[in-house]
């Protein structure tokens, strides 16, 4: 009596069957699914770049509202920057003259920036610091031992561009207190340097996303008004701070 059921081979086609949709149908989704990432990834580049694009024109804004401002006294200037807006972006403009140069401080006050600022072996990189200036970059800063979860809280009250000994109460620094790049001293009133006028100045910008949670980084720009016709602004530093890091400070 023969067996109710399917012929043998005709079972296994079946089966090799069922086994190869089952193969077409993981290779499908595993298609769309790494399709899916890739269009995910590929939007959240585009965002970056657009944002990026934002926080560079927010900058170069700045740096034409500085020069608009240059015939005001640098007094008035900082608290007249403090009232600009600018469509999308949350920013700051800080006179370098009340920041601590770390070019030209004394070897205690950039300790205790240091150390203010969390950085870890704080002593040891002040030492190291102080060996290797004049520093150029705040990147430099982190291959000095500055460590990136301190950098900004750094950043707050530090800069590598004012030419002053110390940081001043307001914005008009003593000409016989300033140092020139090359570590040069101004002698009393300077035509580069004055009291009065913006020319020689840095000036610090902070730049992040008005409602971005941290996304995007921040940009810190450093900038020197110049006075001169063909390039009045120059660009001293340009540098980004990742925003996926929560700053200590």
């Amino acid at each position: 009596m023969r067996r109710a059921g399917l012929p043998p081979r005709r079972g296994f086609v079946l089966l090799h069957t069922l086994v190869l949709l089952l193969v077409l149908a993981t290779l499908f989704l595993g298609v769309q699914s790494l399709g899916v990432r890739q269009a995910t990834t590929v939007a959240a580049q585009a965002r970056l770049q657009v944002m990026e694009a934002r926080l560079e024109s927010a900058a170069h804004e700045l740096s034409f509202r500085l020069l608009e401002l240059s015939g005001h006294a640098p007094g008035r200037v900082a608290s007249m920057m403090r009232g600009l807006v600018i469509e999308g972006v949350e920013a700051s403009v800080t006179p370098a003259d009340t920041l601590l140069d770390l070019n030209h401080a004394e070897a205690d006050d950039v300790l205790r920036v240091m150390q203010a600022a969390g950085v870890n072996r704080a002593a040891a990189v002040t030492q190291a610091l102080l060996r290797a200036r004049p520093i150029q970059t705040f990147a430099a800063l982190q291959g000095l031992g500055v460590d990136a979860a301190a950098l900004p809280c750094l950043l707050r009250s530090a800069t590598l561009s004012s030419g002053l000994r110390r940081p001043v109460e307001g914005h008009d620094a003593p000409a016989a207190d300033r140092a020139m790049p090359g570590g040069a001293r101004v002698a009393g009133e300077s035509a580069v340097v004055g009291p009065s006028t913006l020319t020689g100045r840095a000036f610090r910008y902070r730049i992040r996303h008005a409602a971005a949670n941290g996304e995007g980084g921040e940009l810190v720009v450093e900038v020197r008004v110049t006075g001169r016709i063909e390039q009045p602004i120059q660009v001293l530093e340009w540098f980004r701070l990742p925003g996926e890091r929560k700053a200590r400070c």
